[in-house]
């Protein structure tokens, strides 16, 4: 399976939608291999409206955590599945 038949299959990008979600990373360049995990860009000005609505579409996913970077000129989330 190849990334873009695991997030149609996963449907996670569509519940996310509202967020412009985009694939960067290895795949979307074809530089892939076996087990490289799959990067999503999203753009949420609301950190807050990001994480909750991460948490209520993406939890059922095995490994779902969030991390956030604060502190910094710019502030970050990070959504972790498996």
């Amino acid at each position: 399976m190849n990334y873009q038949q695991a997030l149609d299959a996963s449907g996670g990008l569509s519940r996310i939608a509202r967020f412009d979600p985009r694939v960067v990373g290895t795949p979307p360049l074809g530089l892939d291999v076996p087990g490289s995990d799959i990067d999503v860009i999203c753009h949420a000005p609301d950190l807050d409206e990001f994480a909750g609505c991460l948490t209520e579409e993406l939890v059922e996913f095995e490994g779902f955590s969030l991390l956030a970077r604060e502190g910094m000129s710019d502030e970050a989330l990070a959504a972790l599945l498996q």
